[in-house]
């Protein structure tokens, strides 16, 4: 009987041991925004499954190929002609499929930085969360002590009753630590989000070293740089090549592999230029929407320094006026909650205006 006792002691504790081997610290490693769009990169599936999209149009593109014997003339040959259309069609759908590999990759790219700088804006949000807590801890405090000495608190109203008083300082406390609690869920939140894009472990907190930088934006004529966006634009492209083949399926009846009416095959040209016409509306609207929002917000950032700056001010005379006696810690804790905000506020402009600068190089990119 012991030594069956033993023995099962003997296990369980064997068992502990292997789930100690799989509970796991989260992990803090410091991470660049570079470090972290090349894990990204790595660890993508959509990426891999491009890759594979690539290959499997290659050997389509190659059967096609194979099934051309020679190039249709001006002749109607429906064999010929289907053929050749047959290839036309894998080429390009080869051609689009090494497009969307580039294409995912710079929406991956955007992705992560919008992404990195989300939980660095979640921090800075439970930062200030963590701070009105303070201050609203520190004003029960005095409402409590306030009362208890039969005195209405100066920022009630003299005809306040003391249960009035009391709870609405429990209030504003109840309302404060909930508003902590989703400030620290939504940064569990995103930083899981960007945990995922890297392949880290969901618990892992990896340190954000690098914060988006403010650079404005140079000179540019509005007209060309559309034009260029236009130029290199994959979906544009598309749409171009799509007219291309409606035109020689336009001029080849049989093309399709079965006979198609003139009035159709015109219609299906009408269709793929028009198409074309509102794929480069769409991207010309879209660029030129991202770059006066970047004009938008670049004007709010002085603005928002202004007021860091004067944020700063204030907190260094509050901490004067603190050590000196002349106001409560509740005040000076005020003055850091401020300070705290304009930061988060200077950050978040500073975010969108770098992602909105990454945006206007690849606008086709912008999920």
């Amino acid at each position: 009987m012991r030594k069956a006792v033993i023995i099962i002691c003997t296990l369980f504790m064997i068992t502990l041991g292997g789930l100690a081997c799989w509970a796991k610290e989260p992990a803090t490693p410091q991470v660049k925004l570079s470090e972290a769009i090349d894990l990204a990169l790595k660890h993508s599936s959509d990426l891999r499954k491009s890759a594979l999209e690539t290959e499997k149009s290659e050997e389509a593109r190659q059967k096609a190929d194979d099934q051309v014997s020679f190039a249709p003339g001006g002749d109607q040959n429906p064999a010929a002609d289907a053929a050749w259309y047959s290839l036309l069609s894998a080429d390009l759908n080869l051609q689009m499929s090494k497009k969307s590999y580039t294409l995912e990759e710079d929406r991956l790219i955007l992705e992560v930085c919008q992404k990195y700088w989300n939980v660095q804006k979640s921090l800075e949000g439970v930062k200030v969360k963590e701070l009105s807590l303070a201050v609203a801890e520190l004003t029960s405090r005095r409402v409590q002590a306030m009362v208890r000495l039969g005195m209405t608190p100066p920022d009630f109203s003299a005809g306040s009753s003391p249960a009035a008083v009391l709870a609405s300082a429990e209030g504003d406390l109840a309302q404060a630590r909930s508003d902590l609690a989703e400030a620290q869920n939504k940064l569990n939140s995103d930083y899981e989000s960007f945990n995922q894009l890297l392949g880290l472990w969901p618990e892992d907190r990896p340190v954000l070293v690098d914060e988006a930088q403010f650079e404005p934006l140079p000179e540019i004529d509005l007209e060309q740089a559309v034009q260029r966006v236009l130029e290199k634009s994959p979906t544009v492209w598309q749409a171009e090549e799509k007219i291309q083949l409606a035109k020689f399926a336009y001029e080849k009846m049989w093309a399709t592999g079965q006979y198609t009416s003139h009035a159709v095959r015109e219609i299906e040209m009408e269709q793929a230029e028009i198409d074309a016409a509102s794929t480069k509306d769409s991207v010309r609207l879209a660029t030129r929407g991202l770059y006066y929002t970047a004009l938008n917000l670049e004007a709010g950032i002085p603005v928002a320094e202004n007021a860091v700056s004067s944020a700063e001010e204030s907190l260094r005379v509050a901490k004067a006026q603190f050590e000196l006696g002349m106001i409560k810690k509740e005040n000076l804790v005020k003055s850091e909650v401020a300070l705290a905000q304009a930061r988060q506020t200077l950050l978040g402009l500073r975010q969108q205006h770098a992602y909105m600068r990454l945006a206007l190089e690849k606008p086709w990119a912008v999920v």
